[in-house]
């Protein structure tokens, strides 16, 4: 994940998220190494479920845990569990 440019209608150029010359503040990609495929199946970036005007992160776990990570303005906040369980063959989020 990188930081994102904001665009003039208020979401994010999506470009900016692909390259770290294109990123925000020149960010390599963050949170790659903690969040593997295997550790979280499915990853759905939200445009603001807390309400606080930061996207935030709704994902799976390898054990099948619904979680939700609030964004922040640099890194991502600790996993607040949704459901403890079930959601292990889901195939999709969002």
């Amino acid at each position: 994940m990188r930081k994102g440019v904001l665009d003039s209608g208020g979401g994010t150029v999506l470009t900016s998220l692909g390259t770290a010359a294109a990123s925000l503040d020149g960010d390599n990609a963050y949170v790659s190494g903690t969040m593997t495929r295997a550790a979280f199946p499915l990853l759905y970036g939200s445009p603001d479920t807390t309400g606080d005007g930061i996207p935030d992160i709704v994902a799976t776990n390898s054990a099948g845990a619904l979680l939700l990570y609030k964004g922040g303005a640099t890194a991502l906040g600790t996993a607040t569990t949704l459901r403890t369980s079930g959601y292990s063959t889901t195939k999709q989020l969002g």
